[in-house]
């Protein structure tokens, strides 16, 4: 359903700058159906091929279309020209949109976006930066943090990052967690219909791993645990959800698949690939295993734990703001082992399961609420909104 606006609500332009629906996607689109109606209007730019674009049309959210947009550090001076002119363009494109819609704010969803919507300020409100990375480029968040009137952290530990890199960023930075939604991000089948989907049999414990198929979110670690915890509990099947969303780790994708192989895993292991029904898959799994060490947050983290799916996650960055030892999940050391011995602990300790599903869900609702959210990004606005901007942009 559309949001109502009034005739004094604020008009704040969101820059998404690719089409598909990820974690960043996922949690701008609970932003923007949340806003108060009658005090923000939410626009979005963003390409209109893709999921994300559909997603934003179900909410009935203004969506204003853009090219996309990805940019890869190559050192290539040729790709590096190349995408300087394609950043250029997209921001002619942006500011195309800002001219048609006249909004007070721009807020950027990501570091890419940032960059575009910071450079050459004339014409542009004053943009939030919403940083979603806990490893970036020194030199792009300098550039896209030096035009940004106020930034948002998904964590403590990425804006620890970002001051970090850039001590002057602290007295403009705010930590803002994702929300999550329960009665939205909620199974829609039974889970004795997904696991017979999905060929579990009776008997049989499902552990998962969800998140795009990327290195630094090791699945490859994953695997070596699934080996591990196949040899200690019988019938065990494993599924990885996620897919090289871009394109551009089709050895990674292909390394995976042979380790299950050489690993012995071809049967017990799924590949589930991208799901519109990661909810039902979550709330299925006796228990997901989170394996990324450098993950800023952990959206993926805060939905299992949403449908009560206890999960065991590496003791470090953003699941360690998530997830309390032994009260709402296990944290245990990055290596293969420890995860393993972890999630035989859970899967061969029914009670103890059931404490971390509980106090897993408990956990989620209390400290990442989408009212929680919402009211802390809307009174961000609010403070930018009272203040005159003051930011010198790079161009």
């Amino acid at each position: 359903m559309q949001p109502r606006t009034g005739d004094d609500a604020r008009r704040v332009l969101y820059y998404n700058h690719v089409g598909e629906l990820s974690g960043a996607e996922a949690s701008l689109l609970t932003l923007v159906s949340n806003l108060t109606p009658d005090r923000f209007e939410p626009h979005v730019v963003a390409p209109l091929t893709g999921p994300f674009a559909s997603a934003l049309a179900r909410q009935r959210i203004p969506c204003h279309p853009i090219s996309a947009i990805r940019v890869r550090q190559t050192g290539n001076p040729l790709s590096t020209a190349s995408s300087l002119m394609r950043l250029l363009t997209r921001r002619i494109q942006v500011g195309g949109v800002v001219q048609q819609v006249r909004p007070h704010l721009l807020h950027a969803n990501s570091l890419t976006a940032g960059i575009i919507a910071t450079t050459w300020s004339l014409g542009m409100p004053p943009v939030v930066l919403h940083v979603r990375d806990l490893q970036f480029p020194r030199r792009a968040m300098q550039w896209a943090a030096s035009g940004a009137e106020a930034i948002i952290a998904i964590s403590e530990c990425v804006k620890d990052a970002v001051v970090a890199a850039i001590p002057e960023a602290a007295t403009r930075i705010r930590v803002i967690y994702n929300g999550i939604d329960p009665t939205h991000f909620r199974p829609r089948r039974p889970c004795e219909q997904v696991r017979d989907m999905l060929g579990i049999g009776e008997g049989e414990l499902l552990i998962g791993s969800v998140g795009q198929l990327v290195p630094w979110k090791r699945q490859d670690r994953f695997l070596e645990a699934a080996a591990l915890i196949a040899a200690q509990v019988p019938h065990c099947r494993f599924i990885i959800v996620g897919a090289d969303m871009f394109g551009e780790h089709s050895d990674y994708v292909a390394a995976l698949r042979a380790q299950a192989s050489g690993l012995g895993l071809a049967r017990p292991v799924i590949w589930g690939g991208y799901r519109d029904d990661v909810a039902d898959l979550m709330a299925a799994m006796d228990i997901m295993v989170h394996t990324a060490e450098n993950e800023p947050l952990g959206r993926v983290i805060l939905e299992a734990l949403c449908v009560g799916t206890p999960c065991v996650a590496v003791d470090a960055a953003g699941p360690k703001e998530i997830i309390r030892n032994l009260e709402s999940g296990m944290l245990t050391k990055p290596d293969a082992r420890s995860l393993a011995t972890a999630a035989v602990t859970v899967l061969t300790r029914p009670r103890l399961a059931q404490a971390l599903a509980q106090g897993g869900r408990e956990r989620v609702l209390s400290g990442f609420s989408v009212r929680t959210m919402v009211e802390q990004t809307e009174d961000l606005y609010c403070d930018m909104l009272a203040r005159k901007p003051t930011r010198r942009w790079p161009i």
